[in-house]
This record gives structure tokens, C-alpha cells and sequence, in this order.
């Protein structure tokens, strides 16, 4: 039962599978099809610590088409502020850069501690149309654990996997945008650092899904390399971040000085005379 090729090309290019990111550890150039065994530095327990003044991480501008009005997605990360340190700033914005009537999400936190996961429809020279949820920040000089879940209108916020705060989106329809920007610790809907509110603190742990009930993975960045300038996404779709400024932290290094050791890898000094 032989069959008829229309319109069709023949081509001697063999699909080869294996990773095909070239920020990977193990990027295989002869490769033209990924199979999702990319993997990525992972020196220890680190974080990363923002100065509150003009510390930030760019994602660019990744396509995430259910963060409109009608989406749903779900944003994780943990956070340490130190008590004697709370400045307004924000922890995570995806934004456009334009005024274009679109979808403007984010999680900041304020002067008095008191966090804030909104949504909007941003035009003109401001926002308009937005909505959000509110918490105060009850734990300092301690990780905490960051949930913001959208759901077709429905906000709501997460600390320590507990409940604060939920409400509604209310305003006209805002649609994803190809302008949309993604960081860590400020946001391009203010686009000098001098009228921006700067994240002051730690982030660790970051993770985006396109749905409520985690699905679909958009990005998962560990921030466990430990040093570079890249911020690696262990998601397979490869939206690494660009780190300006802000610093590298070992959580806990053990007895042998590794970060997030065991302390099985301390030389062994044995006495030559016994």
C-alpha cells in the first residue's frame, strides 16, 4: 500500500536528539532535536541578595500567552528581609514597557511590610483597572515561602502555604502582550531606577506555571549555580535571566566549606609517625 508524495521535500538531515542549549553543562552541538536532558551548574544551597538601590534580574521578554485577564498561572519564591531592612520593592513583575492596554501582574512588598500581589490593565502614562490582594509579611530574618495564584479573575495569596488574602479582577479585558518583560527585584513599567522601588533582600527558588494546578512549567530557576552572570532556567524552556548587581550567597556551607555540603569531602589528614 505505497503512497503518494505531494509537495513533500526529501531531506539526508537525521533527527539527533540531546541538548541543544548552549548554556547548558552538557550542550550537544550535533544535536538538532532536544529531549529535554539539559542540565545546568548547581554548585550548592546559594540565593540570591538584592541591595534595594539598583540590583535586579531580566528574563527579556518570554511568551507566556495565559497571563491575560482570562489566564491562570501560579508564581512560588522564598524570600528573607531582614527585620531592620524593610524598604518598599518588588520581587517579581511581568510587565510590558509599553502602555498598550495589557496584562500587568506582580508581587511587591511595601515600607510597613505589608505585601501586595496585583493585577492590571496598564494604558497610557499609568495603570488602570487593577486589582489585588494584601498580606503583612509576619516572619523576618527567615525564609518564607511566596504563593500568587490567578485564576479568570479570581487573586489570591499565599504565605507559608496559608491563605491571607483573595479577591477579584474587576476591570476591562487586558491581553497578553509580546512587550511583556519578566524580573526579579524591579519593573519595567517604571523605567528609571531612581522613581522605581528597588527589592531589598533575598530570593531564592523561583517557579512559574501556566495553571493553578502546575500543568505546565513555564520557568524554574533553583539560583543554585553559586557564580556568573546568568541565571539558569531548569524549566526545558530555556529563559535563562541576566543577574545586574545582585550577589551570590551560600545558604549553609558545612564543616569542609562547601556550600550545602555533607561534610564528605574534608581532606583526611593521617599521621605519617602511626
Amino acid at each position: 500500500n505505497h503512497g503518494t508524495i505531494y509537495g513533500a521535500t526529501w531531506s539526508t538531515e537525521v533527527p539527533t536528539q540531546g541538548c541543544t542549549d548552549q548554556y547548558a553543562d552538557n550542550y550537544d552541538e550535533t544535536a538538532n532535536v532536544d529531549d529535554g536532558s539539559c542540565t545546568y551548574p548547581d554548585n550548592g544551597d546559594y540565593y540570591l541578595s538584592f541591595d534595594g538601590v539598583d540590583d535586579w534580574v531580566d528574563f527579556g521578554t518570554p511568551s507566556y500567552d495565559n497571563f491575560n485577564s482570562y489566564g491562570n498561572f501560579k508564581l512560588s519564591f522564598d524570600i528573607f528581609i531582614n527585620s531592620s531592612n524593610i524598604q518598599s520593592g518588588r520581587f517579581i513583575t511581568y510587565s510590558s514597557e509599553n502602555p498598550d492596554g495589557s496584562f500587568h501582574t506582580g508581587v511587591s512588598i511595601n515600607n510597613e511590610g505589608n505585601i501586595n500581589f496585583g493585577i492590571c490593565r496598564i494604558s497610557a502614562t499609568a495603570n488602570n483597572d487593577c486589582n489585588g490582594v494584601y498580606a503583612d509579611l509576619l516572619f523576618y530574618d527567615e525564609w518564607v515561602n511566596i504563593i500568587a495564584m490567578y485564576n479568570e479573575g479570581e487573586i489570591k495569596l499565599y504565605i507559608n502555604n496559608v491563605l491571607m488574602d483573595s479577591s477579584s479582577y474587576t476591570g476591562e479585558f487586558a491581553h497578553s502582550s509580546e512587550n511583556s518583560r519578566l524580573t526579579l527585584g524591579r519593573s519595567y513599567w517604571v523605567n528609571s531606577f531612581e522613581n522605581e522601588s528597588s527589592y531589598k533582600g533575598s530570593i531564592d527558588n523561583v517557579v512559574i506555571w501556566d495553571s493553578i494546578d502546575e500543568q505546565n512549567l513555564l520557568g524554574k530557576w533553583d539560583i543554585d549555580a553559586g557564580e556568573g552572570e546568568t541565571l539558569y532556567d531548569h524549566s526545558e524552556n530555556q529563559n535563562h535571566g541576566t543577574i545586574n548587581g545582585a550577589t551570590w550567597v551560600c545558604n549553609e556551607n558545612d564543616v569542609c566549606g562547601v556550600c550545602g555540603g555533607d561534610n564528605s569531602s574534608c581532606t583526611t589528614i593521617t599521621d605519617a609517625d602511626s
